[in-house]
């Protein structure tokens, strides 16, 4: 393992005294900790060469750091097993908290990993086995330990990915680094960070669940397991994506294609390896045994020969990284997700990416241009990469006078770089011309500027530009331009066809108190008549000029479709905190190296971690919608079988917590008790209503109310029930009118 921090390692000479041990080099340094090869001040107890992790002094003054160190030492101290990475001794010297753990002489299964995708060989089916259930052998102990008071812990590691599992020179698989494990007792703190944060695994071998931020449990470590053995056996990851929010996707939506393609995985395994995938947790194993015994016939049966296989190949990364390293070769050369070569010595990595606390941007890892581009002509800090789907608009301003046309460009046009390049290298592309389907020419307009006018609707697909000084072409035929392109462009003639929609209303919930419900539905109800149904379509909410479009699969919320400049997300994530005004505009000055990607370009720049990125656009499509709530007139219509254009990142998204989302944005606790003063004597009882609507998501406050709600019951005994649990008066009324507005549940 190669010292990942700015610090060179110690040597032999730069050895310190560490209380009872010697720190010899440090391995390396990260978000948390740093970590030293150590040994014993005399002696050799508890064994002759060791590693030594250190909380990082920045942190030793922050009792949350504190907190969770010691958590992951107290963790680590209850395991005892052969394929556990053994934790000494947790201690503290002159206050500063420390961990004793095993060394492992070998090699870690990602540098392994990295190796063989650059090799293109895959590891057999038998060994990859073994080395699966070796792992699955060490999360049984994990899951299974219990309390002094023999209760089940129900501790998830969370973090199973190939660099923390362990291959020794002898033949051992050890799991390692429980930094991020939990118990069930500490499961619900925002350890996996909250909308600002990071799920501070890496990311690629994260469970659908944690992708989604929902419940996570031990089945989420199967999964991963699973996840590894695929990738040993396909030699490449099993999720696909261009970039890192499309590798989130790919595991969001569970796409496991590669399992299907020409490979050496036997079929019946591939069965196995698509139940330990399934997306739904229940339908997996539901604990590391029956994974363990499900992977038993496919693995090596002799244990002895499976260890031998196992320190050859420890053997064989070690020999072909030294081969690689002599004719100036790297794996990173050959394989986008490597990074450096295994070391004669290997110890639990302490490096945690995607820290909560974000450093100043010349401290972060991050991009080395240099000088930082002054962002183009006209750049507005609201732009960025969307697709909404919105009417033509007319172009705000003319910058280029028609008399004055710019003259063609005879140089090529420039090929598409990569993300890496864009780190490395300044870029500040020329201004585009625009010639509408009128004969104005307008401009000249930045890259990121040209991007706003198509997403918002002011450019169509027959318009002219001249991008980027390429010369003049439709808008349609420039794949940089038309991929931009607003989603309802591609529906017109299905939306405005003669004909009524199938469901039409009100935008805004209108209700009488004596009458006790919504004279207009409002757009809850008409996202549970989508859920309802279990529709395909769109949902056009227009108030005035303004317009959105609310597309669903089977009753789920794909897009969200916005005219509004300041919805989209670049806007949205300065105005929550998420994103520093001046990072916005950098990434938007080197936008046109991510194909117009914003998402992209702030996670590949490590202006915002990938995951935080991941639920920030999540979050901005049910904003979009919850923001319709608050208006005051307009109109919805929902018409059957519409789709968008290309969607890069489908929301999928159930409506019962949007909806919940937007009633509480309507009623604040004075408002709530108002609307609902009139109604505590009526007597509300449940609906019978389709599961396509009952299963969408709703929050356990709703569930709870449902569950009060099984025959006819007082509203103000739902209400009184709900908060002698502890459920604030306000959100108590929230889930009950959510349950009311969407149907399931009626006046009786």
């Amino acid at each position: 393992m190669s010292p990942p921090g700015p610090k060179p390692p110690l040597g032999r000479s730069g050895a310190r005294t560490f209380g009872r041990f010697v720190l010899e080099e440090r391995l390396a340094s990260g978000g948390t900790a740093d970590v030293f090869l150590a040994r014993p001040l005399s002696g050799q107890r508890p064994a002759p060469q060791l590693v030594i992790k250190r909380l990082l002094a920045s942190l030793r003054a922050d009792p949350s750091a504190r907190v969770t160190f010691l958590e992951e030492a107290a963790l680590h101290r209850r395991f005892r097993h052969p394929n556990i990475v053994e934790c000494y001794e947790v201690g503290d010297v002159d206050g500063e908290p420390f961990l004793a753990i095993e060394l492992v002489q070998g090699a870690d299964l990602q540098h392994v990993l990295k190796l063989n995708h650059a090799r293109r060989r895959p590891i057999p089916p038998p060994i990859a086995c073994h080395l699966a259930r070796e792992v699955l052998a060490a999360l049984s102990v994990v899951h299974g330990t219990r309390s002094e008071d023999d209760e089940p812990l129900g501790v998830v590691h969370r973090d199973v990915s190939p660099s923390n599992i362990y291959l020794s020179t002898d033949g051992d698989v050890k799991l390692g680094d429980f930094g991020i494990a939990r118990d069930a007792s500490s499961q619900s703190r925002p350890s996996a960070g909250s909308l600002g944060g990071a799920i501070k695994g890496k990311f690629a071998y994260l469970a659908p669940e944690q992708v989604a931020s929902d419940t996570v449990d031990q089945r989420a470590d199967l999964f991963a397991v699973a996840n590894v053995l695929a990738e040993m056996m396909l030699g490449r990851p099993l999720f696909p994506g261009s970039g890192q929010l499309a590798v989130l996707l790919s595991i969001r939506d569970v796409r496991v294609e590669a399992l299907d393609g020409p490979s050496a995985i036997p079929l019946p395994l591939v069965t196995v390896l698509k139940r330990a995938l399934a997306r739904d947790p229940a339908r997996r194993f539901q604990d590391a045994a029956s994974f363990s015994e499900a992977l038993a016939p496919f693995a090596l049966q002799d244990r002895s020969a499976a260890r031998r296989e196992v320190a050859q190949l420890v053997h064989w990364a070690r020999q072909t990284s030294l081969e690689m390293r002599a004719v100036g070769e790297h794996p990173d050369q050959r394989s986008p997700s490597t990074s450096a070569a295994p070391r004669q010595v290997i110890a639990p990595s302490a490096a945690r990416e995607g820290s909560d606390k974000r450093e100043p941007r010349d401290k972060r890892a991050a991009p080395a241009l240099a000088p930082r581009p002054t962002p183009s002509l006209h750049l507005d800090s609201s732009i960025l990469r969307d697709d909404p789907p919105t009417e033509r608009r007319p172009v705000p301003e003319v910058r280029w006078p028609p008399s004055e046309p710019a003259p063609p460009s005879s140089e090529p046009r420039p090929a598409p770089s990569r993300p890496n390049d864009a780190a490395t290298t300044p870029f500040a592309p020329p201004p585009s011309l625009v010639r509408t389907s009128e004969g104005r020419l307008l401009g000249p307009f930045a890259y990121a500027k040209l991007i706003e006018l198509v997403v918002t609707g002011h450019l169509a697909p027959e318009d002219e530009v001249d991008f980027m000084g390429t010369g003049f072409s439709q808008l349609g035929d420039i794949d940089e331009l038309a991929r931009h392109l607003a989603p309802r462009s591609g529906v017109t003639r299905q939306l405005d066809r003669p004909g009524p929609p199938e469901w039409h209303g009100f935008a805004a919930e209108r209700y009488d108190e004596d009458v006790g419900g919504a004279i207009e539905p409002g757009i809850a109800t008409a996202l549970a008549f989508a859920a309802s149904r279990r529709a395909t379509g769109v949902l056009l909410a227009q108030q005035g000029v303004r317009r959105k479009e609310i597309y669903v699969v089977q009753g789920r919320i794909l897009h969200v479709g916005s005219t509004e400049p300041g919805e989209m997300l670049g806007e949205y994530l300065v105005a929550r905190g998420l994103l520093d005004r001046g990072d916005l505009d950098f990434a938007l000055a080197v936008l046109p190296r991510f194909d117009g990607r914003l998402g992209e370009a702030l996670a590949s720049l490590g202006l915002l971690d990938p995951m935080a990125m991941f639920k920030a656009i999540a979050a901005q499509g049910r904003d979009k919608i919850v923001e319709i709530f608050g208006w005051s007139d307009g109109e919805i219509s929902f018409y059957t079988d519409a789709q968008p254009g290309k969607v890069e990142f489908p929301l999928d998204l159930p409506v019962g917590p949007v909806i919940e989302a937007g009633l509480a944005s309507m009623l604040d606790e004075t408002t709530a008790v108002r609307r609902y003063r009139a109604w505590l004597e009526r007597r509300i009882r449940p609906r019978e209503v389709p599961s396509g609507l009952r299963d969408s998501g709703w929050s356990p406050h709703v569930e709870r109310a449902l569950l009060s709600v099984r025959q006819p019951t007082r509203v103000a005994a739902v209400l009184d029930a709900m908060t002698a649990e502890g459920v604030p008066r306000q959100q108590a009324i929230v889930a009950l009118e959510s349950a009311r507005v969407a149907g399931l549940v009626e006046w009786s």
